[in-house]
Parts: structure tokens; sequence; C-alpha cells
């Protein structure tokens, strides 16, 4: 699995799309909860929203960058999930669709400046959010 600097790890999904090993509905849910809007809040200030970071962060470890289902595959989630959230991600310019050569049915998703900025930026958000949680 990989493993980015959050600490964070892409798993497969469970049920109902939702990361296998997730915590209960009891105890930890309202410290996950609290995490989960200090996150939304550091990464707004980016204009990113939870789980567009993870992303943007798998894509930029590639130079040449990936095809959507090298990254479903790192992150654990379906092509179309992918597809979706990358959709999301487009209009603000992160990144840029490249044909692959000799392949006309595969697409590489590889960063623009604006993401290799970002992804240190990302980082840096990371670091923010797990000062201020511990």
């Amino acid at each position: 699995m990989t493993r980015c600097p959050a600490g964070r790890r892409a798993r497969p999904a469970g049920r109902r799309g939702r990361p296998a090993g997730g915590t209960s509905r009891t105890g930890g849910s309202a410290v996950a909860k609290l995490y989960r809007s200090a996150q939304a809040d550091v990464l707004a200030g980016l204009a990113l929203h939870p789980g567009q970071d993870v992303l943007l962060w798998i894509i930029g470890q590639e130079p040449g960058g990936l095809t959507v289902s090298e990254v479903a595959a790192r992150l654990g989630v379906e092509q179309p999930t992918v597809t979706r959230s990358l959709s999301r991600l487009e209009p603000g310019g992160w990144f840029v669709r490249q044909s692959v050569p000799g392949d006309r049915r595969l697409t590489r998703i590889v960063l623009t400046d604006k993401g290799r900025t970002g992804i240190a930026q990302i980082e840096a958000a990371w670091r923010t959010l797990a000062t201020e949680t511990d």
C-alpha cells in the first residue's frame, strides 16, 4: 500500500464504498469528525476538498504521470471514482490529460506547474494538520 507523508494509507473499499477497517460508530467517530473538519478547513485554503489532496499527491509521485487505472490501483478504488474526482479537479488547472503513444484508449494524467506547486502546499497542509492534532 502507498503511504503518503500525512501518514494516511490508501485502503481497499469496504462495504458501501467506505474504507475497510473504518472507525466504529462510537468513541472514535467524534475525533474523526473533528479531524475531517480541520482537514477540510486547511484544504479549502488550497481550493481542494478532502481526498483531492491525496489524489494529486499520488499523481505527483510519477513525473511522467499515471493512467486512471494506475491511480485507481494505488488508491484502492474503482476507476469511475478516479474519473469523477479528476473531472471535478480539471477546471482548476491542476493537471492535463496526455495521450499514450501506441494506445489511443489510454490517457496519462500529468500535473501542470500549478499541480507541482500544489504538491508542496498539500504537504505543508498535512504537516499543519499533524502538528495541530498532536
